[in-house]
């Protein structure tokens, strides 16, 4: 008879052996988390960074991203670009020019050696963050750290030394520290009472956490949510409500039974495999029916919130429509899916698919990439618009604030020149005739590292001679805003003086001493941006007319591409972005030089 070879060449009769190794492992985590349970506790978050690989977690992730976002025809350079602006926000505009790979490269290498610090030389291989309702007062809860042989107690201490508002407190089993309550009192006394409340004081059995926990205990990342039986007690004995401000904004919450959520709710867990994109979440509640209340006040709750949501696009719209108001980039990418996908029966349907089915007492939901990938894919229509759309609105973001900055280089040279020569250059100069000449921009091209550029311009030439002429393509790049599309890039400026007999800018070609500035160069406007450029070196800006008209109103007045209004320089260096809703008399006062006003800076 042929002998049968087991799958695993393990003597059977250490079978038993290597289960109760198992069940000790598993228990090992549940005895560290038990003694830190106390009746107030509500949430508790475990990582155990032994079991992540930082690497793999954020190379996996790349993978699936990019083949993802490729079956929705979106290209590796397009989501290259909104990782990197995710990265730094200020990289957006040059986001073409940045390697991707090396910078990639680099954050893992500096994510790889601080989970190397953690857990090597610090000795932190696992942490608990313990979040109660009243005891830790003052603080927001307590990370708790398995005090263990390899705890690098002293060097932990040490590096959080010069942190005034954390605490910590050494026990034989933890070390525990904290994060004071931003304006609590940080004196020794203080330090020290607060300290000697941190951990845990009165550990309890908590059923509830602890079944949390077994749902969850194999995933390297838990979070256990539990409502406290006394805090049950207190809604149960008060029964509150909603605020009445809500339910009178939104009279469909009056269907929400607070206190009977609370009561049939007995916990939540979720445990996170984050190299593996795994997911898994339970919600249990504490009967068959209480599952069914909660799935029946959850839908009162997603309804009453998709018709809130519904009613403020619809009153965006209309604003818009009415060209009442100016949206922030937030709210023209939310309204930019309305009504073709944020309407009422899509995101019903949305609701539908995401509101869990109970089983028995249980709600159960499994979540990995190749679901998330497919769940992703149906709804390409909404993500392809949302990378675009979040990659250009996070390049304007960096395109308005190197707009701000050309704006202080060119203050800052106009300050060289007033130091150099005791006055501001002219607006222009001017031939014997008083027939103008050259821009103020050709002027301070000394003072911005441009000296040769400014030697090979003929001065006593105008700007659009046979010679001169040849220079018109040769424009620095800091007098044209990054954002702007008109004209053309290599010889067409947008910042302009402000020309008048009340500015700065003076109609004769005049100069000015910094002492003429009478209301002061912290409410005077020395640039401004033009709605529509014109040539660097012509002679040519925005008239004091037009520019008092308001922000986007004229062509030839204050105006950007910037959404919602544009950028300004003041005579004191600094940088203020005026609205096009901004009131046409603080406008025109902070453009004035000596018109007495008192404002404060739009």
């Amino acid at each position: 008879m042929k002998k049968h070879t087991p799958l695993f060449p393990i003597p059977y009769s250490l079978f038993p052996i290597l289960l109760l190794t198992l069940s000790a492992t598993a228990l090992m985590a549940q005895d560290k988390l038990t003694p830190l349970l106390e009746e107030d506790t509500f949430a508790v978050l475990h990582v155990d960074f032994t079991k992540l690989d930082t690497t793999a977690i954020l190379n996996n992730n790349r993978e699936f991203l990019e083949n993802t976002f490729a079956g929705l025809g979106v290209g590796r350079e397009e989501l290259h670009k909104l990782i990197i602006v995710a990265m730094d926000n200020n990289a957006g505009a040059a986001s073409a020019d940045i390697d991707f790979d090396a910078q990639w490269q680099r954050m893992l290498d500096m994510i790889d050696g601080g989970k190397n610090l953690l857990t090597d030389m610090l000795g932190v291989k696992e942490a608990f963050l313990i979040m109660g309702t009243g005891h830790n007062f003052p603080t927001f809860g307590y990370v708790a750290i398995p005090n263990t042989p390899d705890l690098n107690v002293e060097t932990i201490k040490q590096m959080l030394s010069n942190y005034d508002a954390i605490i910590t407190r050494e026990t034989d089993e933890y070390f525990v520290l904290s994060m004071l309550f931003a304006g609590y009192a940080r004196g020794e006394n203080a330090r020290q009472s607060a300290a000697e409340k941190l951990g845990p004081q009165r550990p309890v059995a908590r059923p509830d956490l602890s079944a949390a926990y077994e749902t969850v205990k194999d995933a390297p990342v838990q979070m256990l949510f539990a409502v406290p039986q006394y805090a049950k007690r207190i809604v149960t004995e008060l029964r509150p409500g909603l605020p009445e401000e809500a339910l009178q904004r939104v009279p469909a919450l009056r269907g929400v039974d607070l206190a009977t959520l609370i009561n049939g709710f007995r916990f939540k867990a979720v445990g996170f495999d984050p190299a593996a994109g795994r997911l898994h979440a339970v919600v249990e509640t504490e009967t068959e029916l209480d599952a069914q209340i909660l799935v029946k006040q959850l839908h009162v709750l997603f309804d009453a919130a998709i018709d809130e949501f519904v009613k403020q696009l619809e009153q965006l719209d209309a604003k818009k429509q009415a060209d009442e108001m100016s949206l922030y980039p937030q709210e023209e990418i939310m309204l930019s899916f309305y009504p073709e996908v944020f309407n009422r029966d899509s995101l019903t349907q949305l609701k539908e698919a995401f509101l869990p089915k109970p089983e028995g007492n249980r709600f159960t939901v499994q979540w990995d990439r190749d679901a998330a990938g497919e769940y992703l894919t149906t709804s390409g229509l909404v993500l392809t618009k949302l990378i675009q759309i979040n990659v250009q609105t996070a390049q304007e973001a960096s395109r308005r604030m190197q707009c701000a900055n050309h704006l202080k280089q060119l203050g800052l040279a106009m300050h060289i020149y007033h130091d150099a020569n005791g006055v501001f250059p002219p607006t222009f100069t001017v031939d014997e005739n008083g027939k103008p000449l050259h821009s103020w921009r050709v002027l301070v091209l000394p003072y911005t590292e441009q000296y040769a550029l400014y030697k090979e311009i003929r001065l006593d030439e105008p700007w659009d001679s046979e010679h001169n002429r040849q220079f018109h393509d040769k424009m620095p790049s800091f007098f044209r805003c990054p954002s702007c599309t008109l004209g053309d890039p290599k010889r067409d400026a947008t910042y302009c003086e402000v020309v008048g007999e009340e500015s700065l800018g003076r109609t004769d070609g005049s100069i000015l001493k910094m002492s003429a500035i009478k209301d002061g160069t912290s409410n005077t406007i020395l640039f401004v941006e033009r709605k529509t450029p014109v040539c660097w070196m012509s002679p040519e800006d925005v008239t004091f007319d037009d520019a008092v008209q308001g922000v986007n109103k004229l062509p030839d007045g204050l105006g950007s591409a910037h959404q919602g209004g544009v950028n300004t320089a003041f005579c004191d260096g600094s940088v203020h972005f005026i609205s096009d809703t901004v009131d046409l008399s603080v406008l025109r006062a902070v453009l004035t030089i000596a018109g007495g006003e008192s404002v404060r800076v739009p």
